[in-house]
Parts: structure tokens; C-alpha cells; sequence
């Protein structure tokens, strides 16, 4: 009898091998009239019964999910020199976004402070004599890469301890790749396309250097950044690549040059791809949506959020706000890196500066066997509301009701039993020597690990890997 009680109590539900999908319907409910959305969605016919959860949320926070889930989003910065400070980027956008709206807990701050100290300590280790940063740490200087860490480091600054002479001599290294017709040489190669967006021409680099330089509180009519304009203004025009375009209408709200701004926006206006209420843009209008279109639309925003805003620009920003919102993950960021520090600093622009802090919304979740009432105002305006959904399958139906703007998120988990158009096992095989040198006689030698970057570009949407060999005694 005793046997069977231990064996009783040693037994636990186990779930067979399995893969785990989660899913997110987002939608942003806005004030000034009845507004509704329907939803259906579909369960795969090889979810494990009995493990399919669906909750729906309610918040008056544009970026709720983002907040609620920080554990997913604040990242310990690691790898090479691009993937860190990408990392550090979006720590930083979301801590600063949190400090402004007063939900920074300490527990949050110190585990931010912390990462990015550490990456900030990675960071140094990509620094050349020069004062540019390079992807890997014998590897070339880098342009793009120096102007990335040089605006992520001033903007760190408000959290932790950075060295100005580091900035500073990061700035002074760019100004020295500016030629005599404004623009900035394209040095060093980047490894990580979902990290650099499109940054591949001169005049691409030479407007995220100037975008960089401006966010650093270099003024508009500092001999360099004047010349870097000059150069861009060539390129006004020149609308044969939207992301380029996107990015030169930010340079310019930036630097207070409202009539090529407006040109440009023009332009992007007529190019935007709309589908009811949304509105985004992509390289090319048939395009799906991928981190580029988000990073494309985000540049977008920011630029008509930097300005003052007629009621055009205020309605056409709540359409791209609600397409972006559609576009994020079940935790709330986006598809990379880089898309997600674009479109994170353009939320959070948009949320401090164009969304009404007062009036309240009534929002109702229905279904043929639910339904679920939200009501948001003022007192809980940054508060996540969330209920668990009784129907898990069929239609929903979300209407909000009220003055002020809402976002409705239906999020969906099931474990799935994999079928074989689900899985592939690919052997590759290959051979290196790897050959390394003691140069110095140490006493109690203990394993350690080695990273080797391995990375392979026949085109430019091939990305690099890493791969670690664990316990390698050295």
C-alpha cells in the first residue's frame, strides 16, 4: 500500500512531444464613433485536446502587451557587435518609454540597468583605436554600425554610466568619412540583414549617420551635419527606394526643413498601401508584410509625429499606429531586432504626444457563448485588463464605444502534435581545424567556451550563425 501511494504521488501529467503555437490578434479601437471588428479564427486539426487556451485584453496603453511582457522583451545583450547593441536599443527605448509613464519598477530598472551595463561592457570590445566599432572584434571599421552605437550610447546615458570621450571620439570618426559632397564613405560589411534594414548605398548611410548625429543634439546648422543635408536634398526626388525615402523625410523633420519634409511625405503618401483603416508601406506595393515594412512605416510615423500635425497627419498616424499594432508578436515586439527598436520608438513618440490622456471607452467581447465587458478611463488607463475566453473557437465579435482610443488583443495558445510537413532534419557536413595557442603559462587550467561566428553570404538575404563548442579545454 505504501508503494502505491508513492508511485501515486510521484505520477505528473506528461505531454507528448510536441510544438507549441501561440497566435495574436491585435486591434486598435478608436474614439468619436461605435466601432466594431470581427474575428474568426481556426484550431489546427492536430492541437492536443484539452490544451488550447484564448484570453482577450483590454488596455487604454498602445504598447500594454510590450510593458506587460518585458521578461520577453528587455534582452541580455549578447553576440557579435551589431546583434549587442541592437539589443541595448530596445532596452533602452522601453525603459525610457516606461520612466515617462511613470511604470518603471525598481525590479524592472535594475534588471534593465543590468543588461545594459553588460552590453555596454560587450560593446567596448567591438571599439577600434579609431573610435569607430566593427561586427566582430578584429573586423573592419564600420560606418552604419559606429552611427548605431554612438545615438544608443548617448540615449543609455540616462540610466547608467557611459564614457563621453567614447561618444565623442565615435563622432569625430564619422566626420572624418564625410566627403567633399556631404556624403558619408560606406565602410565595413554587415552581417545581420533583419538588423540593418536596408542600409546597403551611400546615401542611405549618410542619412541614418545624419538622423544619428541629430539625436545627439548635433544642431542642424553644425558645418558637417549642414553638409550631409546638402548632399541628401540631391536625393529628394529620388524615389526609387521607399525605405530610403522614409528614412530621408525623418532626417529632414529632424533637422527642421519642412519643405523638403513635405515633399517627401508627399510623395510616401501616394505610394502608402491602405486597406480600410491601416495604412503601412512596404519596398514595393505588392510587397507582404515583413520587419522592412514595419521599419519602413515606423520611419514614416516618426516623421509626421515630429512635427506639428494637421488633421491629416493625425488621422493618417492612428491608421498606421493600427496597423502596426496588427503586425505585433503574441508578446508584444515585432518579427527582428531592428524593426522592433523602430517601431517601439515611434509607438512611444506617438503615445507621449498625440493620445489623449482623458475620456473613457466601453469595450464588449462577444460570441455565440461569451461575453465579456471592458470599461477603460482615466484611473486605469495604463492598467492591462484580461479575462480568459470560455469559447475557443468561432467568431468573436469587439466593439468599442467611448472618446478615448483601446487595444484589443484575442491571444491564443495550444500545444500540436508535429505532422511531417512541420519538421525537417537537414545533415550538413563539414570540417574545420581550429588551432589554438597557450601564450601564456597559467596554473589551474579549467574548461572554458569558445564562440566561433561562421557566416556564409552568397546573396543579401543570407544571414550569419553562431555556434558554441562547450567545455573546449584551452
Amino acid at each position: 500500500m505504501a508503494n502505491e501511494k508513492i508511485l501515486g504521488a510521484a505520477l505528473k501529467p506528461v505531454l507528448p512531444f510536441c510544438l507549441c503555437l501561440k497566435c495574436c490578434f491585435c486591434f486598435c479601437l478608436c474614439a468619436g464613433r461605435c466601432l466594431s471588428e470581427k474575428l474568426e479564427t481556426h484550431i489546427p486539426d492536430n492541437v492536443i485536446s484539452g490544451c488550447l487556451k484564448a484570453k482577450v485584453s483590454v488596455s487604454g496603453n498602445i504598447l500594454s502587451r510590450s510593458v506587460e511582457n518585458l521578461g520577453d522583451l528587455l534582452y541580455l545583450p549578447y553576440g557579435c557587435g551589431e546583434q549587442n547593441i541592437a539589443f541595448m536599443a530596445i532596452d533602452t527605448y522601453i525603459l525610457h518609454y516606461l520612466q515617462k509613464t511613470n511604470k518603471l519598477s525598481q525590479e524592472t530598472e535594475k534588471k534593465g540597468i543590468n543588461y545594459l551595463i553588460t552590453g555596454y561592457q560587450r560593446q567596448l570590445a567591438y571599439r577600434k583605436k579609431t573610435g569607430a566599432f566593427s561586427t566582430f572584434e578584429k573586423g573592419e571599421e564600420n560606418t552604419w554600425l559606429t552611427a548605431f552605437v554612438m545615438v544608443t550610447f548617448y540615449k543609455v546615458q540616462s540610466f547608467i554610466y557611459i564614457d563621453p570621450k567614447i561618444i565623442e571620439e565615435a563622432r569625430k570618426w564619422l566626420e572624418c568619412q564625410q566627403r567633399d559632397n556631404g556624403c558619408f564613405k560606406v565602410s565595413g560589411k554587415l552581417y545581420n540583414n533583419y538588423i540593418r534594414g536596408d542600409v546597403s548605398d551611400e546615401v542611405t548611410v549618410t542619412a541614418y549617420v545624419t538622423a544619428a548625429l541629430l539625436e545627439t543634439n548635433v544642431p542642424a546648422d553644425n558645418p558637417v551635419v549642414k553638409k550631409s543635408l546638402s548632399c541628401l536634398k540631391d536625393y529628394i526626388y529620388d524615389f526609387s527606394n521607399t525605405y530610403t525615402t522614409a528614412l530621408l523625410a525623418y532626417v529632414f523633420t529632424l533637422a527642421g526643413n519642412r519643405e523638403a519634409r513635405s515633399k517627401l511625405l508627399h510623395y510616401l503618401d501616394s505610394v502608402a498601401i491602405k486597406e480600410g483603416d491601416l495604412q503601412h508601406w512596404c519596398l514595393t506595393p505588392k510587397q507582404s508584410p515583413c520587419p522592412l515594412c514595419v521599419e519602413v512605416t515606423s520611419y514614416v510615423l516618426l516623421a509626421k509625429i515630429g512635427d506639428s500635425l494637421s488633421e491629416g497627419d493625425l488621422s493618417c498616424s492612428l491608421n498606421i499606429i493600427r496597423w502596426l499594432i496588427k503586425q505585433q508578436s503574441y508578446y508584444g515586439g515585432f518579427e527582428s531586432t531592428q524593426d522592433t527598436a523602430v517601431a517601439i520608438k515611434a509607438m512611444t513618440l506617438y503615445s507621449a504626444k498625440v493620445l489623449k490622456q482623458e475620456g473613457s471607452t466601453s469595450v464588449t467581447v462577444s460570441s455565440p457563448t461569451d461575453h465579456l465587458s471592458f470599461q477603460v478611463n482615466q484611473n486605469n488607463k495604463l492598467v492591462h485588463q484580461e479575462l480568459m475566453l470560455q469559447d475557443l473557437k468561432g467568431k468573436y465579435w469587439l466593439r468599442a464605444e467611448g472618446t478615448s482610443c483601446s487595444v484589443v488583443q484575442v491571444r491564443r495558445s495550444c500545444f500540436c502534435v508535429p505532422t511531417g510537413g512541420e519538421r525537417k532534419l537537414v545533415y550538413l557536413s563539414f570540417f574545420f581545424l581550429l588551432e589554438m595557442i597557450q601564450e601564456y603559462e597559467v596554473q589551474h587550467l579549467r574548461p572554458s567556451t569558445v564562440t566561433i561566428y561562421d557566416y556564409y553570404c552568397p546573396s543579401k538575404t543570407a544571414q550569419f550563425s553562431v555556434q558554441q563548442i562547450k567545455r573546449l579545454q584551452i
